[in-house]
């Protein structure tokens, strides 16, 4: 009979920590998940900035172009002014 009471006591502390082992292992799991989730949603985020990105830049392009278009409208205009100026004189 004194041989049951030791193996109870380990059998406890076993059981305990079976029971630690099986919580810290849901923890780290619903971690890893979490993580996991976040990931997933921040490359999302990340894809369509750089979608938005891209199409600034295209718009930005765009402006510039425009921009060289109205500087050589500009000069042209002011060739054809002095022209007029020389011809009216």
């Amino acid at each position: 009979m004194s041989n049951e009471y030791p193996q109870t006591e380990p059998q406890a502390k076993s059981t305990l920590e079976r029971h630690v082992q099986t919580i810290l292992v849901s923890l780290i799991t619903a971690a890893i998940i979490y993580v996991s989730v976040n990931l997933s949603h921040y490359q999302e985020q990340m894809a369509r900035f750089e979608e938005r990105m891209i199409a600034l830049t295209d718009k930005i392009d765009g402006l510039l172009m425009l921009r060289e278009d109205v500087e050589d409208a500009k000069v042209r205009i002011k060739v054809l002014e002095s022209k007029h100026e020389r011809i009216g004189k």
